[in-house]
Parts: structure tokens; C-alpha cells; sequence
């Protein structure tokens, strides 16, 4: 079969599993509490929602527009944002779903790659539950899994991209540049021309962090200072109830299932780079840890590449050696 018939055949499973997802989804979390949703999106628009929310404006905005324009067709507004944030949601899964696809065929052959992609889309229903409103969690997903191709490829202008419109996204849009961080900077070679080329990449990573800085802090200026949901005390509080402590480890589990047990047999013949991504676990769970709903596994959805980039080494006990990978380690 041809590459580009493995592309298109991959598209198709995606677009397939994101509309089976974005259509669950919208029938479980967002038609249910469309009022809740009505009420916070506005809050947001009018620039009266708490923070964090009041500066994720990518997605609300983004919303609010195809909404206003469907309303000049004659559509009601009510319904055209509930369209509207269904049509974001299939497209950010879609995007989610082949990003994820292209970034493990960069190191892993065709068809351990749709394995990785079947995976995903099997475990992902379970962190779409317990909330009613965090449209940008989609697209935060779809943002990180081209951020590990741009690393991977050393794509500068990619991940400064994505880097930008991930921060008005969600503060998180910082992470962009420490994976390209994480990927693009060889330590285990210093010579000159290595050594040259770090100083390139640890210098574009910075203009990328300054960049996401500059977004949160232009996004405070100028929709000004306003009250947290949540301080991580009452946070912690929660989170350390019996009966949440316990819905958060049986979330955990069944959030990697087989995965976590693949994942670490496969840790000593791994690919490189991602034994070198594997330091993004704890420097993304941490906040995660003091600012998250631990419950909500959504917050750990945006680590599933490389969980399932580590998992599918574990198949070679059990497949035949495949066609080789479409890329060697850069």
C-alpha cells in the first residue's frame, strides 16, 4: 500500500472516531447542561467569568463567532453555539486523532501506529466525563500532539505557531516550547556542530516561552485581574476526600488500562526521543497535582502520544517485525 493510501486510510479512522466521540460526548456533557454552558460561555464573552476561565478565550470566541453568524442566517443563537461547540469538538478530535497518527509513523511503523490510534480513541470517553464546560481540553490535545511532531521535526515556526494559539487557549500553550525543548536539544552530543545547533534550539525555545508569556500577560491586561475558581488549599481539601481519592485512582487506572504496564516494559528500548519526553510527565503533572480536579483524567489527556508511543514497543513480543518506520532519529 502506498503512503498516501495509508494517510487517507488513517484520516478516514479518524474522522470516524472523532465523530463517534464529539456525538457521545455532546449527547452525555453538553446538551445536558446547556444552560450551565449557556451561562458561563456569556460570563466568558462579557468578560465576568472567574479565572482561569476568563483568559481561555480561544475556543469561546471562536464559538461565539460562527454562532453570530449563523444567527444572521436566521438560526437561533442557542443552537447555533450548541452546533457550534459540537462542530469545534469533532474538529479538534479529528485534528487530534491524525496529529497523534502522523507524529508515532515518524518513529513507529504504519500499522503499530493505528494501533497507537485505535488505543487512543478506545480510553478517551473516560476523560470526557466529570465536567460541563472545558471546550479548550480538545483542542489543548490536537495542540500538544503536533507539538511533538514540531519537536520531532524541529519545526521552529510550528511550534512558535502553536505555541501562540495554544496560549490563548489555555495557559498551558507554554508547554509548546519546553517539548520542543525536550525533543530538539541533543545533551548527549557536544560537539561543535551539535553544540551550535542546541544554542539555536534552547534560543528559539525561549522566544517561545517569552511569547506565551506575553499572551497570559496581554490576556490580563486587558481583560483585567480577576478572582480564581479554586485556591489549591480548597483544592488539595478536595481532591484528598475518601470518596474522591478513590474515583481518582480508579479514574488513573482505566485512563492508561494496559497501557501504563506496556509503557513501562517498554521503557528501556524506547526511541530516544521519547525516553527524552518522558521528563514532560512530571513537569506537566506537577501543576496538574496542585491545580487540578485529580478526578478529571481529562487534564492527563494530552499526554496519550507518548504513553502510546512507549506502549506500542511492548508489541513487538507479540507482531511480526513490520515494515520499517518511515523515519530514522533525526
Amino acid at each position: 500500500m502506498s503512503e498516501r493510501r495509508r494517510r487517507r486510510y488513517a484520516f478516514a479512522l479518524a474522522l470516524s472516531a472523532a465523530a463517534v466521540i464529539a456525538y457521545v460526548y455532546a449527547r452525555g456533557v453538553e446538551l445536558p447542561n446547556l444552560a450551565k454552558r449557556e451561562a458561563l460561555h456569556a460570563r466568558i464573552i462579557e468578560n465576568e467569568a472567574r479565572s482561569p476561565y476568563n483568559y481561555r478565550v480561544l475556543v469561546p470566541f471562536l464559538v461565539e463567532g460562527i454562532a453570530r453568524a449563523a444567527d444572521q442566517l436566521g438560526a437561533s443563537p442557542k443552537l447555533a453555539r450548541a452546533a457550534a461547540y459540537s462542530l469545534v469538538d469533532f474538529v479538534a478530535l479529528a485534528l487530534f486523532f491524525f496529529a497523534t497518527y502522523r507524529f508515532l509513523t515518524r518513529i513507529h511503523p504504519h500499522g503499530r501506529s493505528l494501533i497507537g490510534l485505535t488505543t487512543i480513541a478506545a480510553l478517551l470517553p473516560l476523560s470526557l466525563r466529570d465536567h460541563y464546560y472545558q471546550p479548550w481540553s480538545l483542542v489543548e490535545m490536537a495542540i500538544f500532539a503536533e507539538a511533538f511532531t514540531a519537536a520531532y521535526d524541529r519545526n521552529y515556526w510550528s511550534m512558535l505557531a502553536l505555541t501562540l494559539v495554544g496560549s490563548l487557549n489555555r495557559a498551558t500553550g507554554v508547554y509548546v516550547p519546553v517539548i520542543y525543548f525536550l525533543g530538539g536539544v541533543e545533551w548527549s552530543d557536544m560537539r561543535q556542530r551539535f553544540f551550535l545547533r542546541n544554542v539555536w534550539h534552547l534560543a528559539m525555545v525561549g522566544v517561545g516561552v517569552v511569547g506565551s508569556a506575553g499572551v497570559a500577560l496581554g490576556l490580563r491586561w486587558l481583560r483585567g485581574a480577576k478572582p480564581s475558581v479554586h485556591d489549591p488549599a480548597n483544592l488539595l481539601a478536595i481532591n484528598l476526600e475518601p470518596v474522591f481519592l478513590a474515583q481518582a485512582a480508579l479514574h488513573l487506572l482505566l485512563f492508561g488500562g494496559a497501557l501504563w504496564f506496556a509503557a513501562w516494559r517498554a521503557r528501556n528500548m524506547a526511541h530516544p526521543f521519547f525516553k527524552r519526553m518522558a521528563w514532560l510527565v512530571p513537569l506537566y503533572g506537577l501543576p496538574v497535582l496542585v491545580f487540578g480536579v485529580w478526578k478529571e483524567v481529562r487534564l492527563l489527556a494530552p499526554l496519550y502520544p507518548i504513553l502510546v508511543g512507549f506502549a506500542i514497543y511492548w508489541l513487538k513480543e507479540f507482531l511480526p517485525e513490520p515494515e520499517r518506520a518511515n523515519r530514522v532519529q533525526p
